[in-house]
C-alpha cells in the first residue's frame, strides 16, 4: 500500500456538489419514464468527468469550489481565471482522460460478460 501514499483523493473537503433545479425535474421526468438507471449513468459519468478536471487543477495548485449538475451537463467552479496556458491544457484533457477511462472499463466488461449487455 506504499504505492498509494501520494495517490489523488478523488474529492476535497472544499469542493461541493451542488443541483440546478431543473436537474432535478429531469431526474423526476427519467424516472416517470422508467429511464431512472440512464439518468444515474449519466450523472455518475459527468460527475467523474469533473472530478478529474479538479484532481487535475488541485495538483497544479489551483482552487476548484463546486461541481454543478445541470440537466444536460457539469460544471466545474472555481479559480479560472488565472490558469496558465500549459496548465489549462492539462485540466481541459483530464476530463476526456477519465471518460476515455470509463469507456475501457465498460468495454472490458463487455468483453468478460457480453451477455450481460
Amino acid at each position: 500500500m506504499k504505492n498509494f501514499k501520494n495517490f489523488p483523493k478523488l474529492t476535497s473537503k472544499k469542493l461541493k456538489l451542488t443541483l440546478h433545479p431543473m436537474f432535478l425535474i429531469l431526474g423526476v421526468i427519467m424516472f416517470a419514464c422508467g429511464q431512472l438507471n440512464r439518468f444515474l449513468i449519466c450523472t455518475f459519468s459527468a460527475v467523474l468527468h469533473e472530478l478529474g478536471h479538479s484532481i487535475v487543477a488541485s495538483k497544479l495548485g489551483y482552487q476548484m469550489q463546486r461541481i454543478r449538475l445541470m440537466p444536460f451537463g457539469a460544471e466545474l467552479h472555481g479559480d479560472t481565471d488565472s490558469f496558465d496556458g500549459k496548465d489549462e491544457i492539462y485540466i481541459a484533457l483530464a476530463g476526456p482522460f477519465v471518460n476515455f477511462f470509463i469507456c475501457l472499463v465498460i468495454l472490458g466488461l463487455w468483453w468478460i460478460t457480453p451477455r450481460i449487455y
